[in-house]
């Protein structure tokens, strides 16, 4: 099973992008890693374009977007049947993916997995920082442009 993954961006390089996006190919089975990005302007981009040309499948848009809207953009390019959301200031715990695949059943939503870091404090993300999600559930969400976290309620 290959998912894909949304990280939404606005100048993430600091504190650890790089090491954010390292620990979702080594930790998650990326179909595509789906970057929204704000337009940054301090290396986002270029960083991300390094990765794509050592051949890691990551796809970047750029919306000018807050980041409610920003995280329905990158759901409506979701592909596959379950997706993660990665914030770009989470590196995830080893074997991330394979602690909690486990519980992918047919009446379970969503699910937040463990954080190796996490630089920036989580609260009020409302799950977003580093959840697998059934995409049916939320393909067809609507975000209202004043919210910068996603609220699901199952």
């Amino acid at each position: 099973m290959k998912i894909d993954v949304v990280m939404i961006t606005k100048n993430s390089m600091f504190p650890c992008l790089r090491e954010s996006v390292e620990s979702i190919f080594n930790n998650i089975p990326v179909n595509r890693l789906i970057v929204i990005d704000a337009f940054s302007k301090d290396g986002t981009v270029e960083l991300l374009e390094e990765y794509k040309r050592k051949g890691l499948n990551i796809e970047i848009h750029q919306f000018p977007y807050k980041r409610g809207k920003a995280r329905e953009a990158g759901i409506k390019l979701v592909r596959t049947p379950w997706f993660a959301f990665v914030d770009s200031d989470v590196i995830l715990a080893k074997n991330w993916f394979n602690e909690i695949k486990g519980y992918i059943k047919p009446r379970i939503g969503a699910i937040e997995g463990p954080v190796s870091n996490q630089k920036i404090d989580p609260r009020g993300r409302a799950y977003t920082n580093c959840t697998l999600i059934k995409t049916s559930l939320v393909k067809d969400l609507k975000i209202p442009e004043e919210m910068t976290v996603l609220r699901i309620n199952i």
